[in-house]
């Protein structure tokens, strides 16, 4: 197989797609009658539940079809990362950065996230991620300003979704 790093990867994605949906699926078989003691967990329920699945089976889906062309070799004329950035006249050493910059910001995001909460994670990732991208000073503090206000006002506020603070904030905020 040529291609065993994109094969490993879509099956972690399949993995982790069925396993939100197998968590998020009792309450929904539940609510359709369909017996589910013993076989799909129950303790989400509709409201916490939603989301998960809503999100989940779509993922799954589209990972399951990812994976079998991965597994195939893929349709004809899929270009690979090399020869993408072949075509973009990128070298190779420009996407490499770019994909580490990218999955830095993701996994600084939920560090961010479970060590100061939402409320200080969104913004404070924001600003580093404009910054590393280069962006002006007052464009990354526009949008770090925004990402935050539209955050606070679309889940707290208007949602009335509680968020908690982080591990390192809540002894300070309770």
């Amino acid at each position: 197989m040529r291609r065993s790093g994109e094969v490993l990867f879509s099956i972690l994605i399949v993995v982790v797609a069925g396993f939100v949906v197998w968590n998020s699926a009792g309450w929904a078989l539940r609510a359709l009658g369909a017996p589910v003691a013993g076989i799909f967990p129950t303790g989400w329920g509709s409201r916490s539940g939603l989301f998960p699945l809503v999100i989940g089976l779509p993922t799954l889906v589209l990972a399951i079809a990812q994976l079998a062309l991965d597994v195939r070799g893929g349709p004809a004329g899929v270009a690979s990362a090399e020869s993408a950035a072949a075509a973009l006249e990128l070298p190779a050493a420009v996407v490499r950065q770019r994909s580490l910059l990218i999955l830095g910001t993701i996994l600084g995001f939920a560090v961010a996230i479970w060590l100061l909460g939402f409320l200080v994670a969104i913004p404070l990732v924001t600003l580093l991620y404009m910054k590393a991208a280069g962006e002006s000073w007052p464009l990354t503090i526009g949008l770090s300003v925004a990402t935050i206000v539209v955050f606070y006002l679309m889940f707290v506020f208007w949602l009335n979704i509680p968020v908690p603070p982080g591990l390192l904030l809540e002894p300070v905020l309770g």
